[in-house]
């Protein structure tokens, strides 16, 4: 719990009861006194660098004042979960944020319970997991004890001294990974606030531990069937203000990544249902068109978020296509045409152009046109060579010849395909080629 002092706690079996949760929870109060208890530590995160490097953490925002949202809401408060909220969706995990009797055990999900004020159904969680299930259970004083029972983790009380706290103050002590862990990338340390313990069962590996003798687990994994369970004893790690932690936001943002790696993307978190009451009040969701609007936008957002990478590459190639598509002529009737000659290079005969399936028309109009345009494309290459050796003969500038050069060159290449084109064995040329070579006859002539 949050802040809930060490000293006077009784354990029955390593287990707190609800209503003494409570009790002490009035006690401590959310007054003046409790902002005060805040402020000292939120001055402690803002103190100069510690000297052990497990105690590095950042600067606060603010100091924090009095509370007005109940622990653990899922906004940006002091104790609440709003930060918890946007690392998730900033690693593009789409959050539901329920309470207790509105959790679905789909085993395709993933669940989160955070100090949970019902007890969840140890025997439904057990089958959830083990049908694929992953569920995350942050717990200290609540009622998510038992539920973690079937699975082999029991709550236990926390080592009254450990060999390391935050800034000394025994009220914070550190945990540190005592095994290598996708979660624990990048965490050095783990500040804590008046935790719990966990014990351990069969199969149940301890991935957080406290320098205690002897030694106590904080976050614990096991895996049964097809799924996975994570048990943390303590759930203020993830309020905004422990976040500012640099090992408690690395914790954060491991715990998401582990629990939606290879399956959608996205996770239910179930708060208390006074945190969840504080954002989502009775009728309030219903008011008016501009919450319908913002709900409406929320709810795409979130789906936007856990779109797949295929869908967004999907929709730019579709709005690549359709904005492409005005560019793009559509083929006409006069695509298909033969090729149109100049008048002056018609022959005698050719007074229509039959069209592609014309058969022995065709064919003998492409033979008649190509017979044509190498007849005129001799003349002039005759024509272009004598002038060039008068040219030479005669002198003639240098610029002048190399005009004559490149012009006989191009009337020599044209005449070799033209009669390659009149001598091919399949028969008369197709319209692209002989559209071809009339585009290059109309240019060297």
């Amino acid at each position: 719990m949050i802040g809930v002092e060490q000293s006077g706690t009784s354990f029955e079996g390593g287990k707190e009861s609800r209503a003494e949760t409570q009790r002490r929870r009035r006690t401590i109060g959310w007054g003046p006194a409790r902002a005060g208890y805040w402020a000292a530590l939120a001055a402690a995160f803002a103190a100069a660098p510690a000297r052990a490097q497990e105690e590095k953490d950042a600067e606060p925002d603010v100091l924090p004042g009095a509370a007005e949202v109940p622990d653990y809401a899922p906004v940006r408060a002091w104790n609440g979960l709003g930060r918890f909220v946007e690392l998730a969706r900033g690693a593009g995990i789409a959050v539901d944020v329920v309470k207790a009797d509105e959790v679905k055990w789909e085993p395709t999900g993933t669940l989160v319970f955070v100090f949970p004020d019902r007890a969840p159904d140890g025997p439904a969680l057990r089958d959830f997991v083990a049908a694929g299930g992953r569920v995350l259970v942050a717990d200290d004083f609540g009622l998510g004890a038992d539920a973690l029972g079937p699975l082999g983790i029991l709550r236990v009380s926390a080592p009254s001294e450990t060999g390391s706290a935050f800034r000394g103050n025994g009220a914070f002590p550190i945990a540190v990974p005592v095994e290598p862990h996708p979660t624990l990338e990048g965490v050095g340390a783990v500040v804590t606030n008046h935790p719990a313990a966990l014990g351990l069962g069969p199969g149940v590996r301890c991935l957080l531990a406290f320098l205690a003798p002897p030694p106590a687990c904080l976050l614990a994994e096991v895996e049964r069937g097809y799924g996975t369970a994570l048990a943390l004893a303590d759930p203020s790690v993830l309020i905004d203000l422990m976040l500012e932690a640099d090992g408690n936001r690395r914790l954060a943002v491991g715990l998401l990544r582990h629990l939606t790696a290879n399956r959608r993307a996205r996770l239910t978190l179930v708060v208390p249902e006074d945190a969840w009451a504080a954002v989502r009040p009775e009728g309030a969701e219903a008011a008016g068109t501009r919450a319908a609007i913002r709900r409406w936008l929320a709810k795409f957002s979130e789906v936007l978020a856990g779109a797949p990478p295929w869908l967004w590459l999907a929709a730019g190639v579709a709005l690549f296509l359709w904005a492409a598509a005005g560019r793009v002529r559509t083929p006409s009737r006069e695509d298909f045409q033969p090729p149109r000659l100049l008048h002056a290079e018609r022959p005698e005969g050719a007074t229509a152009y039959p069209g592609p399936g014309a058969g022995e028309a065709w064919a003998a109009f492409s033979t008649e046109a190509v017979d044509a345009m190498h007849a005129a494309t001799t003349r002039k290459l005759e024509d272009v060579s004598a002038r060039l050796a008068a040219e030479r003969k005669g002198g003639g500038s240098l610029r002048r010849r190399m005009r004559l050069r490149l012009a006989r060159s191009r009337l020599a290449g044209l005449q070799r395909r033209l009669r390659e084109a009149g001598d091919d064995a399949a028969g008369a040329p197709g319209i692209s080629r002989l559209r071809k070579l009339a585009s290059d006859f109309e240019r060297s002539t």
